[in-house]
């Protein structure tokens, strides 16, 4: 299974009793990886999760794989980078108590730059936190293909994970992909959905959220512009070619690349859940993906979309 359970901050939004019962039905649904971030809904996602998930981690911890971050703080569409050693300890340790998970599955540093990453004293710190087992893997998280590309060059021997934005639009970071797992770092796609653009429009997406980050995030985030239109163009062309199969085509790109090992991405029904698992286990056929993504990839050379 390549699907993970994302809690960002509309799961925080939840009450505790509908957070339970959408937890216990993807645990039974055979849902057991959960990524999260230490500051997720304004640092609410992490306990709301630990709690609930805390009987079944002490009945048996290793059926259980637990992601955090940490190093870029979101509050609105403002960002605070702190990549201290001592800072990114704390919030480990944060994330591990606030999870009941006795350790972490995979640790990433949430966005930061070349710079931030050529300190020693940060990654001997995440490597001596990864020898007294309270991390497994050393992870960076960041949407900066020449990042990616340092990392392959310059940290392939030090880090374990990667999580990365990949789906039928960012689909120019395969060739990256494929070098992570040349060496052996496990890749993780955030955003296959393009958040949501592959699916719904803007509007349709602001409607069903009813939540005034995301509106705000499609007006005024300059990376999210920027999808927008070449999001609708594709979108409006599985429409008209693939109607039977639209909603299912985007993820199954992503699930069909055999690189990506993982898929985080955010649940918040029953029906949500079993769609989505459903797209994992019959995803629509590569042959179909690839066509998709061919249309897309030659209709962007023409018109410089």
């Amino acid at each position: 299974m390549k699907i993970e359970f994302g809690t960002g901050a509309r799961f925080a939004r939840l009450n505790k009793k509908d957070a339970k019962e959408l937890i216990d039905f993807a645990i039974e649904s055979g849902i057991k990886s959960f990524d999260c971030g230490v500051n997720y809904g304004n640092w609410k996602s992490q306990p709301l999760l630990g709690n609930i998930l805390k009987k079944y981690l002490r009945k048996n911890r290793s059926d259980f794989e637990i992601s955090s971050k940490a190093g870029t703080h979101s509050q609105g569409l403002t960002h605070k980078k702190i990549f201290d050693a001592t800072y990114i300890e704390d919030m480990i340790l944060k994330s591990i108590n606030d999870l009941n998970c006795d350790f972490l599955d995979y640790f990433f540093l949430h966005g930061p730059t070349k710079k931030e990453l050529e300190s020693p004293e940060l990654i001997k710190k995440l490597i001596f936190l990864k020898e007294k087992g309270l991390i497994k893997n050393i992870g960076i998280n960041t949407h900066d293909i020449d990042l990616m590309r340092y990392l392959n060059k310059y940290l392939s021997k030090d880090i374990d994970s990667v999580l990365i934005d990949y789906n039928l639009i960012q689909n120019d970071r395969e060739d990256i992909i494929n070098e992570f797992n040349s060496n052996n770092i496990l890749v993780k796609a955030g955003t296959s959905l393009c958040q949501g653009l592959l699916i719904n429009s803007p509007l349709e997406i602001v409607k069903r959220s009813l939540s005034p980050f995301y509106a705000s995030r499609l007006v005024l985030s300059r990376n999210t512009r920027k999808l927008i239109k070449p999001s609708k163009i594709l979108r409006k062309y599985i429409r008209k070619n693939h109607w039977n199969e639209r909603n299912e085509i985007p993820l199954s790109f992503v699930i069909n690349n055999k690189n990506v090992a993982k898929i985080p991405i955010g649940m918040l029904s029953k029906e949500s859940i079993i769609k989505n698992l459903n797209i994992d286990k019959n995803p629509v056929s590569e042959t179909t993906t690839n066509s998709v993504l061919d249309w897309f990839v030659n209709e962007r050379k023409k018109n410089e979309i």
